[in-house]
């Protein structure tokens, strides 16, 4: 019985050192970067309303990168979408601010309505979409300074 006694602070320690190990690795887990998961969403509607969404994603993505300032690249989201149409460049620059972010050459369209007086590129948005069901990547270009929308082949 008195062996049992003098292990008992012994016990507590190993048990305090495990909470703190456990705690520790709780909080690299949720703050680091390592083991975060790319965000990932669904868009499906009418034609429209997948169109609008898309529009203020890639606002969200021109804001989150100083507004075509960063010199870095970075992906800023991928998205699978479900439209009833297919949804084309046209489609997503009618919803954009044109003038904080615009796009006036659409393929095959004309979208030389959306200009801005801030910027002497204004072909600030590199579209990609051929279907209306796929996963897109929405990615802002360091070097280009452009936000592209691309299909992310499977």
């Amino acid at each position: 019985m008195k062996g049992v006694l003098e292990s008992i602070p012994e016990f507590f320690q190993v048990v305090i050192a495990l909470a703190v190990a456990i705690i520790l690795f709780a909080m690299i887990f949720q703050f680091s970067g390592m083991f975060k998961q790319t965000d990932q969403s669904i868009l499906s509607g009418k034609k429209s309303d997948v169109a609008k969404s898309l529009a203020k994603l890639i606002e969200d993505c021109w804001r989150n990168n100083r507004e075509g300032l960063s010199p870095d690249s970075a992906i800023c989201k991928i998205i699978d979408i479900k439209s009833d149409q297919l949804v084309v460049e046209l489609d997503v620059v009618s919803n954009l601010n044109c003038n904080f972010i615009p796009d006036n050459n659409c393929t095959p369209n004309n979208c030389g309505s959306c200009i801005s007086n801030k910027y002497a590129n204004q072909d600030k948005v590199l579209w990609e979409v051929s279907k209306n069901e796929t996963k897109l990547k929405i990615t802002y270009s360091g070097s280009d300074r452009i936000v592209e929308v691309k299909e992310v082949l499977p």
